[in-house]
C-alpha cells in the first residue's frame, strides 16, 4: 500500500460486495443524474477508480455506448475478478476492470475523455494527490466526475435510540481507520487542490418510513464493519446483536411513525481547460 491509497475498511469479501450491489441500486439514479448533468456521452473513454462491484463503471457504459469504452481500476484483484465477470454476463464488451493501484504508474497513456468514481476518495489518506496523479490520463476538455458522502446527514426524526446508536458505531469505527466522514462537502476543496478547476456540485439523499431501504443498508455496513468495531473496543457483538439490528431500526421507526435519512450523497463535477 502506498501513501496515496488505503485498505478498504469495509473488506471484499464477498458479503461486502453483495452490499455494494444493494447499495448501487439505490444510489443509481443519483449518480445517474450526476453523468448526465457532467456530459458524458456516448463515444467516450472513461477511466473509473475505486471500481468496487463494478456498478458506477457499468452505468458509465450505458452513457458511452459500444463505440465508447469504460476501464474501471481497483487495488482489490478478487474485486476486479467480480466485477468483470459481471460484465462479461452482460456481455457489456466496451466494459472492462483492471486489478491496479494509483500509486503506481498506470499502462495508460493520455487517452480518457472522462474521470469518475463513486465513494472512493473519503478512503484515500490523500484524495487531492491521486486525483492530480490520474489527470494526467486524461484529453483537454475532460470531465472530471465524483460522489461522496457526508456521514454526519444521516438521522432519524424523531431521534431513534438504536439509530443514535449505530450511528455513534459507524462514524467512531469509520474515522479511527481514516475515513473522511465529510468527503462529500470536501470535494470543492479537493478539486481545487488537485488543479481542477472550481466544480459544480449536488446534493441527494433517501429518505423513508420503517418501510424503506435505509434500515437494510445501515445494518449491513455495521455487519461488514463489525470485526473493526470490536476490535477497536467500541462496541461489542452482542450488544450490537447484529442479526436483530435491522428490524430493531424498523420497529422503533415504526412506533415513532418517523423517517430515517441516508447519508447525503454529494457529486462534483468539472471539465479540465480543452
Amino acid at each position: 500500500m502506498g501513501p496515496e491509497s488505503a485498505d478498504y475498511v469495509l473488506g471484499h469479501a464477498g458479503s461486502e460486495l453483495d452490499r455494494l450491489t444493494v447499495q448501487a441500486r439505490a444510489y443509481q439514479p443519483f449518480t445517474r443524474q450526476l453523468f448526465a448533468e457532467a456530459g458524458l456521452k456516448e463515444g467516450m473513454r472513461v477511466l473509473e477508480l475505486g471500481t468496487g462491484s463494478g456498478d458506477v463503471a457499468m452505468l458509465a457504459g450505458e452513457f458511452v455506448g459500444p463505440t465508447g469504452c469504460v476501464v474501471g481500476i481497483d487495488q482489490s484483484c478478487e474485486t476486479v475478478e467480480f466485477a468483470n465477470e459481471r460484465a462479461r454476463r452482460r456481455r457489456l464488451d466496451h466494459v472492462s476492470f483492471k486489478c491496479l493501484s494509483p500509486d503506481n504508474d498506470l499502462p495508460f497513456g493520455r487517452e480518457f475523455d472522462a474521470l469518475v468514481g463513486r465513494l472512493v476518495l473519503m478512503y484515500l489518506p490523500s484524495p487531492a494527490v491521486t486525483l492530480r496523479r490520474l489527470v494526467r490520463h486524461l484529453k483537454p476538455g475532460a470531465i472530471v466526475a465524483f460522489q461522496e458522502m457526508n456521514m454526519l446527514g444521516a438521522r432519524t426524526v424523531p431521534p431513534i435510540p438504536t439509530h443514535e446508536l449505530a450511528q455513534t458505531w459507524i462514524r467512531e469505527t469509520l474515522s479511527r481507520s481514516g475515513v473522511e466522514l465529510q468527503m462529500g462537502p470536501k470535494l470543492h476543496a479537493v478539486f481545487r487542490a488537485a488543479g481542477l478547476p472550481p466544480p459544480r456540485m449536488r446534493v441527494d439523499g433517501l429518505i423513508n418510513g420503517s418501510e424503506g431501504d435505509v434500515p437494510e443498508m445501515m445494518a449491513d455496513v455495521i455487519r461488514s464493519i463489525l470485526p473493526l468495531i470490536e476490535q477497536l473496543d467500541i462496541a461489542s457483538v452482542s450488544e450490537v446483536d447484529i442479526d436483530r439490528l435491522e428490524d430493531r431500526l424498523r420497529a422503533e421507526l415504526e412506533a415513532a411513525d418517523g423517517t430515517i435519512s441516508s447519508p447525503l450523497l454529494i457529486g462534483a463535477w468539472t471539465r479540465l481547460p480543452a
